[in-house]
């Protein structure tokens, strides 16, 4: 069993399984919400965001961070490259608009609304 500090406290012992741990909750989520198939997308060994679906007429990427930190140059990349209209980061923060929407983990559920 793990213990709940494991996730919740910043260990370096627990970081990798709380980012995969994270992602694949993410993935749950998406899969969920969109009802859709999502992909990922990596180029070379510059950049990989984790998840990337269609919504609508849009490409939507998604970084999933699991915690506070909210840096994603991988994120950056592929906006450079392609240009999307919208972009998710999912985080521990509270939800922020723009053209790189921040989603609270909490609220994943809520991803179809919160695109509209």
């Amino acid at each position: 069993m793990l213990p709940a500090a494991a996730i919740l406290e910043k260990s370096d012992v627990f970081r990798e399984f709380k980012d995969a741990l994270t992602e694949n909750y993410v993935l749950c989520e998406l899969l969920h919400s969109i009802e859709q198939a999502s992909f990922f997308w990596r180029s070379g060994n510059i950049a990989e965001v984790d998840f990337v679906f269609q919504h609508g007429m849009d490409i939507v990427p998604v970084e999933v961070k699991s915690e506070r930190n909210v840096k994603a140059k991988s994120l950056s990349e592929y906006r450079k490259k392609y240009a999307p209209r919208l972009a998710v980061k999912t985080t521990m923060q509270n939800v922020g608009g723009g053209d790189v929407r921040k989603m609270p983990l909490y609220l994943l559920w809520q991803l179809e609304k919160y695109l509209a």
